[in-house]
């Protein structure tokens, strides 16, 4: 195939899946809502919980970022690293630079492991302190 044609038939296919995400949703016809009476509803409310419901103060506040944001995104990081670094080991097949980057890796990912647990220790901490203070 010649460059042009692949750059026509490139450009068709960009075209025609556009006009696909354009037209396909004018001939999807959604099921009636229960009841059978076809009418939509004119207003629908949303209702968004708050993530941070249990209270207003500080110690609330860090103890609710630290249990729904910080621990599962970083632990999370911290099992794909894990999960990389035996990869690495894999491919290493022995060879001592690569063994040695492998190691690093593994090493790293538990830092980053402990430095995680640290956190979440030391928030326990001052919270404490603080429901002690009260």
């Amino acid at each position: 195939m010649s460059k042009t044609f692949k750059i026509l038939l490139f450009t068709l296919s960009i075209f025609f899946m556009s006009l696909s995400f354009i037209f396909i949703p004018l001939f999807v016809f959604a099921q009636e809502q229960s009841g059978g009476t076809g009418q939509v509803p004119a207003r629908v409310e949303v209702k968004i919980e708050n993530p941070f419901s249990l209270g207003n103060n500080l110690s609330d506040l860090i103890t609710k970022v630290l249990e729904k944001v910080i621990m599962p995104i970083g632990g999370t990081i911290v099992v794909l690293m894990i999960i990389w670094s035996g990869f690495l080991f894999v491919k290493a097949r022995g060879n001592d630079e690569k063994l040695k980057e492998a190691r690093k890796s593994l090493t790293h990912a538990v830092i980053g492991a402990a430095i995680l647990l640290g956190a979440v220790a030391i928030a326990t901490a001052v919270e404490n302190t603080i429901n002690a203070l009260k």
